[in-house]
């Protein structure tokens, strides 16, 4: 190409509309439930809640771990059901709030001891 010939300009973008748009995801919420020595807790149910509603269940592997996967950006509550003998240690109530704004969510872990 040489110096006479036009260079062919890429179309504007506007900043403000490219950060305003949605994020889609999909993102995951990963957690860890274990008791008050750090021992792994295998079988403990969690639910997922948005907007007051349960939208999806899990239930801990042997390794304690949990987790939801496909998730949009959002704000979700993730509760474990107590097991019959066990005490929540944390966090309170066994709950926690999670917000999802543009990254997934790794490091939930709960805790309980024997009761």
């Amino acid at each position: 190409m040489n110096e006479t010939e036009a260079v062919a300009e890429a179309p504007a973008v506007n900043e403000t509309e490219a950060a305003a748009a949605p994020v889609a995801g999909p993102y995951v919420i990963m957690g860890l439930v274990q008791d008050n020595s750090q021992a792994p807790l295998e079988g403990w149910n969690f639910d997922l809640s948005k907007d007051g509603a349960v939208v999806d269940s899990a239930i801990s592997g042997a390794d304690g771990k949990f987790n939801f996967v496909g998730l949009t950006s959002g704000v979700f509550t993730v509760s474990e059901t107590l097991e019959e003998g066990w005490s929540v240690v944390s966090p309170e109530n066994g709950t926690v709030d999670v917000t999802i704004a543009d990254a997934s969510v790794t490091d939930l872990v709960f805790v309980n001891q024997k009761a």
